[in-house]
Parts: structure tokens; C-alpha cells; sequence
């Protein structure tokens, strides 16, 4: 799954309620939560507690 920002929205907490959203659901599902970010994406995954692994992908939240 591919997720985006449109251009007008960004800077008003779309992208962050989305991965609030996303850490929620791993926690809930007791599974660990990992993503792929691109260069514009990354400062907000690491905001989020993420820490970026090989290859560019980011472990995060989750349990």
C-alpha cells in the first residue's frame, strides 16, 4: 500500500493521523509495524519513533 499527502494538504496532520492510525492497528494486532518511506516521508516516521533499517525501510511501533 501506497500512501500520500496531497500538495494542499500537507502541514495540517493528514500525513500523521494516518500513521497514528497505522501504529494503532499493530498495537492492537500485537504485531510489530515497519514502512518504507521515501526522502519527503522520512522526518515525519522517525517523529513518530521509527528508525530506519536496511535497505531503507523503518521499524518502528507495534508491539
Amino acid at each position: 500500500m501506497h500512501m500520500v499527502t496531497h500538495p494542499e494538504h500537507r502541514g495540517k496532520g493528514a500525513a500523521g493521523m494516518l500513521i497514528r492510525w497505522g501504529i494503532e492497528q499493530a498495537d492492537k494486532g500485537g504485531v510489530p509495524a515497519y514502512l518504507e518511506a521515501g526522502i519527503m516521508g522520512r522526518p515525519i516516521h522517525k517523529g513518530y519513533g521509527f528508525v530506519q533499517a536496511a535497505g531503507g525501510r523503518f521499524e518502528g511501533r507495534g508491539k
